[in-house]
């Protein structure tokens, strides 16, 4: 077991950032507005940036940001900026560049009339002159929080820019296959996340029967920048994964989605003289621009599709050799063009190697590759140690039940008597297959095990624990709203935008009065006699996500609720389930399966979990500190969906085996409730939606009710995530945070201030788990490439970096051993493996605020063990328990 493991984190001498050209360009506000005019955007709203981060890569390619903010500090008004790193290009090439850019983009979106029009005002020679700005960046750190923060947050985006061009160009050369260069994807809007990098060309996947290519796959590195508590420098982390290119079947898009064509184009020297360096860029397409170039559809499609179809007429490319034979958007490879679909995250890549991660081998030669070239503009590799906590820690004996079955149904039991006094647990099953009861009876035995006695649909469990399924007609839960757009088609063709969108969202609301009104007669004549706890497993078809305007999920849902049911929706394809009608077994029916993952949600959100209560710490709680914060209007469009935005902290507490959640109820009241009554009361918006606030408000009062916890006696570690908390909480944000006092509210004179500090009854632990900034790591003389356990460097005392490694069923597979051990290359002796594999990467924890009688290395073993409570390594279950179940908490909002 390696006590040393190096992780892809460089951190850099600040002396290498001097005399760094940065400059960027600000939008005529005058070039902007007409923009906006054109696209028919109201005041408030931003110009529409689709398109350009494609145009951008393929034509200047200098550009690393793009984004829509103030002008400057003393103007209130708001234009593009494009933030421009280019030491080896003279300016005048830069500013040819951008304009080419900026000239295509809007002749390729906007009518040609307005496209004149806004370039009449780019090209005006003062406001050229006026649009170009020297960019200075202090390079200073100050020092006296806990990380080294920068004087100027830009300083972030330089290193990331910095460690990103040291890498491009470079060539990832491997004796087992052909050598690959590295080029950057197009500008963001945003560099927090970092630059990423992707290896060219792509190498196909072939067939071992047939020898047919299915597929291809390259490397993505992606370089970002971050500070790290208890350390004197910044860092970049790199991650390296596999990305995969497969055919995109226009059935594969979710609601409103976007699949990506990941695009490598020669450089055309009409726009980009001198340069041999091939682009790398993304276009995202919606399932309409799919359709189109299928040939399915006659529309124009959207703002992407344009620039595309400009690629492929400059490339001499016929855009029908997109589609292939079955129907499907596939890969076009050409001497000037080559065009990539990629997979995603839940539509393909199970079916190509590599899935998320790399093997040993190439992450051995990816780090070399690494610390040479970034070693070579003043990058320095940082190394890890093992942190052993004591043997006599208590904090790291927390586990998950044993005996699952027999824990679970003992917990079921002890959770429904708490609520109800009664030993009956009640599930009403809303569908209208006819196998449906004997297939949610089968995933009961799957989950539960065996019952001890069965009579009609009511099971006995050993412990006393009773359930009862009771089947009911689906009726109006499961079926289509009314079609908003007949209401809009009643009238003239040429009708408005603005106006039939308006008729539409009138019918939208009037189809879901219509709809709350029959589910509530539904339910009223077959569950309104109910008595104890109930939980409701519904059916629906998938299609239905296809229209959201017409989906009655979120309504399901909130009917439920307004019954004291927790509901649990589960999707099905009702053509998959007719070809599995005729089964030979129900090991070959995926069904019940499903319906029991949907089962233990259900009882997740009854609060039950697989934790042995008696391995948490004596007298100790464990609490999950989450902020709720959404968008508002982004569901607008969805039937019974909140229509404004929602602000809201909550509090998840494990104590005394049981799950219990604090959060403002509609009068602003606070009170803990089981967590089955609060997931309720955010199903019927039972909280104070604290949105309308203004920033600093928000600050004071989620500050206050989080300290408000510091006058518990009673002994607590409470988790929190930086990403979701930071901004309403800046005392736990690398900028603010102290290690040893917590300080909260305390803004405005008649505020209170809540003080945390060392050697009282709470721990708090932060985390940091941005995928975007957890490094891929590399373990020496290790044959499977993976380290468990928890890491620091040697002059950190309060940060560590925790691997969870792989779930315990694979780590115990002798076929994944094996995997992990092999390149995806065949040798001499060993035989080519094209497995999925999947290798976790490393997450930074901090421990603000250390208890009394506390060690640091205790706690931090302790939060490793609560990140091993769930089953999986992804990113959704990388937040320790109970933190995930706040996270979960927070979702039902949406």
């Amino acid at each position: 077991m390696a006590d040393i493991i190096t992780p892809y984190l460089f951190e850099l001498n600040m002396e290498q950032l001097r005399e760094k050209q940065l400059v960027s360009y600000v939008m005529p506000v005058r070039a902007y507005e007409a923009i906006k005019s054109a696209q028919s955007k109201l005041a408030h709203q931003n110009i529409d940036l689709r398109g350009l981060e494609a145009v951008l890569a393929w034509v200047a390619p200098c550009v690393d940001l793009f984004e829509i903010r103030r002008i400057d500090i003393s103007n209130p008004g708001r234009s593009l900026h494009l933030w421009i790193y280019a030491p080896e290009s003279p300016l005048d090439k830069v500013k040819v560049e951008v304009l080419n850019a900026l000239s295509i983009w809007l002749g390729l979106t906007l009518s040609v009339e307005r496209s004149e029009e806004v370039l009449e005002i780019l090209k005006d020679e003062r406001s050229t002159k006026s649009a170009w700005h020297d960019l200075s960046i202090d390079l200073s750190l100050v020092q006296g929080a806990a990380c080294p923060v920068p004087k100027d947050r830009r300083l972030y985006d330089l290193i990331a820019v910095l460690a990103s061009r040291g890498l491009e160009g470079k060539v990832l050369d491997d004796s087992r296959d052909s050598s690959r260069i590295l080029l950057p994807a197009g500008p963001g809007e945003s560099l927090y996340g970092g630059k990423t990098l992707l290896g060219y060309r792509p190498h196909p996947v072939e067939s071992r029967k047939t020898g047919d290519v299915r597929g291809y796959w390259t490397e993505a590195l992606k370089v970002s920048a971050l500070s790290t508590p208890e350390q004197q420098r910044l860092r970049v982390a790199v991650s390296v994964s596999i990305r995969n290119y497969m055919p995109i079947h226009p059935a594969s898009f979710k609601p409103d989605g976007s699949r990506y064509l990941d695009v490598f184009l020669t450089p055309d020297a009409f726009f980009t003289k001198g340069s041999e360096r091939v682009r790398a860029l993304q276009v995202s397409l919606k399932q309409d621009e799919v359709n189109v170039l299928l040939g399915k559809s006659d529309a124009q499609g959207g703002r992407s599709l344009p620039v595309l179809r400009k690629i492929l007429s400059l490339t001499g490319v016929n855009e029908a050799s997109l589609a292939t034979d079955k129907g499907l958007l596939g890969a076009v490879i050409d001497r000037k063009v080559s065009i990539y679909p990629r997979a995603g995250a839940y539509h393909g890549d199970k079916n190509l190697p590599g899935e998320t991660g790399v093997g040993i081998p190439e992450r051995k030669a990816y780090f070399k590759f690494l610390e040479e070239h970034l070693g070579g503009i003043g990058f320095a590799p940082v190394s890890l140690e093992r942190k052993t906590p004591p043997r006599a820690s208590h904090y790291a004996n927390i586990s998950k039940t044993e005996n699952q079955t027999d824990s679970l149904t003992r917990q079921i039991l002890k959770e429904i008597v708490a609520l109800n006094s009664g030993e009956t647990l009640h599930v009403a099953l809303f569908s209208t297959r006819t196998s449906a009861l004997s297939e949610t009876n089968a995933a009961l035995n799957l989950l539960l095990g065996e019952a001890s006695s069965i009579v009609e649909n009511e099971r006995t469990y050993a412990c006393g624990l009773k359930v009862v399924i009771h089947p009911l007609p689906a009726g109006p839960l499961i079926s289509w709203l009314d079609d908003p757009k007949e209401a809009s088609a009643k009238f003239a063709v040429g009708l408005p935008k603005a106006k039939r969108v308006q008729i539409e969202r009138d019918a939208i609301r009037k189809a879901t009065l219509k709809r709350q009104s029959e589910l509530d007669a539904h339910l009223s004549a077959h569950i309104a006699n109910k008595q104890g706890v109930w939980l409701a497993l519904v059916e629906m078809d998938e299609k239905l996500r296809d229209e959201p305007e017409r989906d009655p999920y979120v309504l399901v849902y909130q009917a439920l609720a307004r019954r004291d049911v927790l509901a649990q929706v589960v999707l099905f394809d009702p053509e998959e389930r007719e070809r599995f009608r005729l089964a030979p077994s129900e090991e070959d029916d995926p069904h019940p399966h499903k319906l029991r993952s949907a089962l233990r949600d259900l009882l997740r959100a009854l609060g039950v979990v697989y934790v042995d209560s008696e391995s948490v710490p004596e007298n100790t709680s464990l609490q999950a500190w989450w902020i709720v914060n959404l968008n508002s209007k982004r569901f607008e469009r969805q039937p019974g969906a909140r229509k404004d935005g929602a602000v809201l902290p909550v509090v998840v507490e494990y104590v005394n085996g049981r799950l219990m959640a604090l959060f403002p109820d509609r009068m602003g009241a606070q009170n803990w409730k089981p967590y089955a009554r609060a997931m309720l009361a955010l199903y019927s918006e039972d909280y104070e939606n604290t949105s309308d606030m203004r920033d600093d408000q928000l600050k004071t009062y989620i500050g206050q009710f989080f300290g408000s916890l510091s006058a518990q006696t009673a002994k607590t570690l409470s988790f929190c995530d930086a990403s979701n908390i930071r901004k309403y909480v800046p005392q736990l944000g690398n900028g603010a945070m102290q290690l040893g006092e917590l300080k909260m509210g305390g803004v405005g004179a008649a505020a209170a201030t809540a003080v945390l500090r060392d050697g009282g009854a709470g721990t708090v632990v932060r985390l940091l788990t941005d995928t975007d900034k957890s490094p891929t790591y590399l373990v020496a003389d290790n044959k499977t490439g993976i380290a468990t356990g928890i890491f620091a460097e040697p002059n950190s005392n309060r940060t560590f970096w925790l691997s969870r490694g792989l779930p315990m069923p694979l780590q115990k597979s002798g076929a994944i051993r094996v995997a992990n051990q092999q390149s995806r290359f065949a040798e001499e002796d060993v035989p080519a493996n094209l497995k999925a594999r999947r290798f976790p990467s490393l997450s930074e924890i901090c421990i603000v605020v250390l208890g009394r009688d506390e060690d640091a290395r205790n706690v931090a073993g302790l939060t490793r063990k609560a990140m091993e409570l769930h089953a999986s390594t992804d990113d959704t279950t990388i937040l320790p328990f109970p933190l995930h179940e706040a996270c979960l908490l927070g979702e039902s909002l949406r």
